[in-house]
C-alpha cells in the first residue's frame, strides 16, 4: 500500500508560471511590433494573424470555394484583396505614424 507522500501531485508538477497564464492571452496575443517598421518587401514574408467578423453567407462561400478549388482560405483572401486593393488607390497610402502604432502595425 502507498503512502500518501507518494501521491501523484500535479501542482507540485507544474509551475508557477504555467498556472497563472491566462489561455486567452496566449491565444489572442497580438504579434509584437518590430523595432523597426519592415520594409514592403520583408512584409510579403512576415506573415500576421487577425480576426474579423463577416456575414455567416460570406464565410459559408468562403469555405465552399476554398474546398472546392483545394485552395487554403488564407490564399484565397489574399488573392480576393489583392484584387481589391488593385482597384483603391488608398491602399498604397502610407498610415499615419500614430494610427501605425494604434493598430500595431509593423510598417506604415
Amino acid at each position: 500500500m502507498k503512502n500518501s507522500s507518494s501521491k501523484f501531485n500535479v501542482a507540485s508538477r507544474v509551475s508557477p508560471a504555467t498556472t497563472k497564464a491566462n489561455p486567452d492571452d496566449l491565444l489572442f496575443a497580438s504579434a509584437p511590433v518590430a523595432a523597426s517598421p519592415a520594409t514592403e518587401s520583408e512584409a510579403e514574408e512576415l506573415k500576421l494573424r487577425f480576426g474579423s467578423q463577416l456575414p455567416a453567407a460570406t464565410l459559408v462561400k468562403l469555405h465552399r470555394v476554398a474546398y472546392w478549388s483545394r485552395t487554403p482560405l488564407n490564399e484565397l483572401l489574399d488573392e480576393a484583396l489583392g484584387l481589391l486593393y488593385a482597384a483603391k488607390a488608398e491602399a498604397d497610402k502610407p498610415l499615419p505614424e500614430k494610427e501605425r502604432e494604434k493598430r500595431k502595425m509593423p510598417f506604415a
